[in-house]
């Protein structure tokens, strides 16, 4: 009998926050090689964002990336604020693959 820690189990199905739609996410993943970017958490390396693209989707990365972005310092009308940073995961799949966001 295999004993799930409900914890761990939460926590990788959290790993992927949501699908970054932009252009040029849009126009990757229409190519010939499908790559998608999803936001993650900060505490997410490659290997619990495979699990959790493949606990989701069923199908398997042939590669992942991961991006850190910085948090900046922005003004809106003279007062001073910090727009919060992000973590972006490029997820690539096999020539062919697709995955259905909508």
């Amino acid at each position: 009998m295999e004993v799930k820690n409900f914890r761990t189990q939460n926590k990788r199905m959290l790993v992927l926050k949501k699908p970054l739609i932009t252009e040029k996410a849009t126009t990757s993943a229409m190519s010939s090689n499908p790559v998608y970017v999803f936001e993650v958490p900060a505490f997410a390396n490659k290997v619990m964002i495979r699990e959790s693209f493949v606990e989701r989707f069923g199908k398997k990365p042939l590669k992942i990336n991961i991006v850190n972005l910085p948090a900046r310092r922005v003004s809106v009308r003279g007062n001073f604020g910090i727009k919060s940073g992000k973590k972006k995961a490029l997820i690539f799949l096999a020539p062919g693959q697709t995955i259905d966001l909508v």
